[in-house]
């Protein structure tokens, strides 16, 4: 069965954790204590923040800036600071994204949090650029902090017995690999689930567009929005999946209240959609572009009576770097969890050998030729 998969912007639905109060460091903590239109504005965004997490609306893609909440920061972001000494234009461009930053994060929460938004949209807009302009010979001290925290809890290892633990997981990790590889060999053999499979194409149409992060002069690649969309369509991959269930049906995020009035996340099954966003990977001394698809699901059903990781929600991420003509240089393909990582090269690229240990390493259980033009990527389910 063929289905359209509508194609969207990924917009950060997903809440994330609360982090340390980025309200606690200087200058903003000065600036809540003072009595004219830099305090009204930094109150204003303590109250929005404070009402985001009373909602449980808090967006995980780019966190706060520690002194600087008005601010966010991503990796990419805080890669290329690390790696420049910024003239006075670079300083500003770079600002200028990390205000962008938190500008589509607010927007989105207070959307989510069932409260009418746009007000507040346009004050938190005046006051982040008075708040920027005060603030702007704190360069030194926003270089600092705009760091992105991991989310590794030593506590939470430590109750996991991890030291321990590690060894078991690494030998299923192992089991995995190796039944991976088996099934990827096998692949040209006869397929048991050929008569419950339905295909879904992405359509020529974007419900949205994501805008990239254009900053040339500190070398990130510019493309414009309508080479950006031939690029998000061209690379957008068919989905093959053995439908045994619902919880086999890709669909599109929402928010909906259970029986005690809470959000939670649900997945619209009606609406097929496929999520896309764009980051850059520093590779070979360069800032290649890469397109992020991700296809969500209501639920990962147990396979066995004891199956920790089953629950919920369940999706896949796959990603596409590209080299500067458009064509792909590799594929990497992973699920929300943080799990199932695997690595696809093209001609383009090769895997480096891997050092023998007990972590995870780079695993990569096939090569796939360069598609042409016209041709499409299928994953199978």
């Amino acid at each position: 069965m063929m289905r359209a998969l509508a194609i969207i912007l990924s917009c950060g639905l997903l809440a994330g954790c609360l982090g340390l109060d980025p309200y606690r460091q200087a200058p903003v903590a000065q600036r809540l204590q003072q009595i004219d239109a830099l305090g009204d504005c930094a109150r204003l965004f303590q109250a929005s923040d404070r009402l985001v997490d009373a909602a449980g609306t808090r967006d995980a893609q780019a966190p706060r800036v520690p002194g600087f909440p008005y601010l966010r920061v991503d990796r990419l972001l805080a890669e290329v600071a690390a790696q420049s000494h910024f003239t006075a234009p670079q300083a500003q461009a770079w600002n200028a994204a990390l205000a962008a930053l938190d500008s589509a994060a607010r927007r989105i929460e207070l959307g989510n949090s069932g409260h009418d938004a746009a007000a507040s949209i346009d004050a938190l807009t005046a006051c982040r650029q008075l708040l920027a302009l005060a603030d702007q010979h704190e360069l030194p001290a926003l270089l600092e902090a705009a760091r992105v925290p991991d989310d590794y809890s030593t506590g939470m290892r430590a109750l996991g017995l991890y030291p321990l633990t590690r060894y078991a997981f690494a030998a299923g990790i192992r089991n995995w690999q190796r039944d991976t590889q088996a099934a990827f060999a096998a692949q040209a053999a006869a397929d048991p689930f050929a008569a419950a499979r339905r295909r879904y194409i992405a359509g020529e149409s974007l419900e949205a567009v994501p805008t990239l992060q254009e900053l040339p002069d500190l070398g990130l690649p510019v493309r414009t929005r309508q080479t950006l969309a031939s690029l998000i369509v061209r690379h957008a991959p068919q989905l093959d999946i053995a439908t045994a269930s619902d919880a086999d049906r890709p669909g599109a995020l929402l928010w909906q209240r259970d029986s005690d009035e809470r959000l939670r996340i649900g997945v619209a099954l009606d609406q097929p959609v496929l999520y896309v966003r764009t980051s850059h990977a520093h590779f070979s001394g360069r800032w290649l572009l890469q397109l992020i698809y991700t296809a969500w699901f209501a639920a990962r059903p147990p396979a066995h009576a004891y199956d920790v990781l089953a629950g919920r929600l369940d999706g896949l991420l796959w990603r596409v770097t590209l080299a500067e003509d458009g064509n792909p240089l590799v594929y990497d393909t992973i699920h929300p969890c943080g799990c199932y990582h695997l690595f696809i090269p093209t001609e383009g690229s090769r895997a480096r050998p891997q050092p023998e240990s007990i972590d995870e390493s780079l695993f990569s259980p096939q090569t796939l030729h360069t598609p042409a033009t016209h041709e499409r990527v299928v994953l199978k389910l």
